[in-house]
């Protein structure tokens, strides 16, 4: 629908493959266009109003993401464009910063290589696992969209993050319902019709198997070697351990009741049935929200608290979400809503020359 009523309007002039690299500012601080980057060459765009910036967060900037967030590493499947280049923007034309230290996110199996993450990774029956193989939180149901806080525990005594990565865990019975993990849609070929992936899991796993991505095990005790030989593990997780939390698990099936986590009944599927695998996950998710911080108007605000004339800013690029990302779809509905607000206000300025 988007898309269609900017198509209708001739005057917009969409620019493809043109990234923004800087904002221009005059004299006064006032923002009065932007750089931009296409084919080698560079362009400048003047602003008879005002600039709007919709650049996104910064999920794909790891420097960025070791520096404010709350658990490392963090991984992501949103769009892998989003490196952060309008807080940087927006920083070097004044800006104040705000949200930077939260995500919209839970656990999710990231490889090396993979660009962006994978999705899924608990699959019916499965159960979450620390380096020590050791439960450490109610599975099902979770928060979905803050449950990354229950991962980025940091041990002081070993300083380490003891949950990072943590392990799925799960059955021969979870693997054939269905790959245990799904790439992110990468959007429509030019037929219309066929969808492609960034990532698409083989069928019965059997390349993942064969890249190390799904650790399989004969036994439980097989298993924990696996997970323990783990470059990231260094040998913590040790057999007996992952065994005894596997059947107390099971135990709490039978008795359809999680003494430990009060995990949800229906949700409640033993793990017995050989071989066994286990995927590695991370903290992470759809999106990061911080960005530069601004005001009920959408007015990019500057370090001094005052708007920086004729900037604004929408959407999870300084998301107004702070500790707490509320619910699904609240960063479509923060764009639609603040993409408003902005384009009203930036309409209503009065041209700068």
């Amino acid at each position: 629908m988007l898309d269609e009523n900017v198509k209708k309007r001739k005057a917009i002039e969409v620019i493809y493959e043109t990234p923004g690299t800087e904002l221009v500012t005059g004299s006064d601080g006032a923002v009065i266009g932007a750089m931009a980057q296409n084919g080698g060459r560079k362009v400048a765009v003047k602003a008879r109003k005002a600039v709007v910036l919709t650049t996104g967060g910064y999920e794909w900037d790891e420097e960025m993401k070791l520096n404010t967030l709350r658990g490392y590493p963090s991984y992501f499947y949103g769009n892998p464009g989003n490196t952060g280049d309008g807080i940087r923007m927006a920083q070097k034309a004044g800006a104040a910063l705000w949200h930077l230290n939260t995500i919209s996110g839970r656990v999710i199996p990231y490889f090396p290589g993979l660009k962006p993450a994978l999705q899924g990774g608990t699959p019916r029956g499965f159960v979450l696992v620390d380096k020590y193989g050791r439960r450490f939180v109610r599975e099902r149901p979770w928060a979905a969209h803050s449950f990354w806080l229950e991962v980025c525990l940091f041990d002081t005594e070993r300083t380490e993050y003891p949950r990072i990565p943590c392990y799925s865990v799960f059955d021969d019975d979870a693997l054939k319902l269905g790959p245990p993990a799904t790439g992110t849609s990468k959007g429509l070929l030019p037929d219309g019709k066929t969808l492609q992936s960034y990532y698409r899991w083989s069928k019965d796993s059997i390349d993942e198997i064969k890249k190390g991505w799904l650790l399989k095990g004969e036994t439980l005790e097989d298993l924990a070697k696996l997970i323990a030989d783990d470059e990231q593990n260094t040998r913590r997780m040790t057999p007996g351990v992952l065994q005894n939390t596997i059947e107390e698990y099971n135990h709490f099936c039978e008795a359809k009741k999680d003494q430990k986590f009060d995990r949800e009944p229906g949700t409640l599927v033993p793990v017995r049935r050989a071989p066994f695998y286990a995927l590695k996950m991370y903290p992470g998710g759809p999106n990061t929200q911080g960005g530069p911080k601004k005001n009920a108007r959408s007015q990019v605000v500057g370090s001094n608290g005052k708007p920086i004339p004729h900037l604004y800013a929408v959407g999870e690029l300084g998301s107004i979400y702070g500790f707490l990302y509320p619910t699904g779809g609240g960063n479509l509905s923060e764009m639609i809503a603040f993409g408003r607000v902005a384009g009203e206000n930036a309409v209503a300025e009065k041209p700068w020359r």
